[in-house]
């Protein structure tokens, strides 16, 4: 199962969109694969441990810092994977 590391809240003026919601830069293993804004009030960056969970992946570590979100699977063999899977999710977001 997943562990869950320690989430920052954002504060700085460089981690939001363009419409001013809060957003993250995500990586996968330290490469980039999208952005999470945080559109509605509710929305939180550990969803993204959720929908990771929810598609089948286990054995992986998140930490949220300032206006980064990364993620460290614990699986190689996954991890081409779950970067396609972020990236659509990202994209449709």
């Amino acid at each position: 199962m997943f562990e869950h590391m320690s989430l920052f809240p954002l504060t700085l003026e460089e981690s939001l969109d363009d419409e001013g919601h809060d957003r993250y830069d995500v990586y996968v293993n330290d490469d980039f694969v999208g952005i999470k804004s945080l559109m509605a009030t509710n929305d939180r960056i550990d969803d993204l441990n959720e929908f990771l969970q929810e598609e089948g992946f286990q054995h992986f570590n998140t930490e949220a810092s300032g206006g980064h979100f990364h993620i460290q699977s614990e699986n190689e063999a996954n991890v081409d994977s779950m970067k396609d899977v972020l990236h659509v999710y990202l994209q449709s977001r």
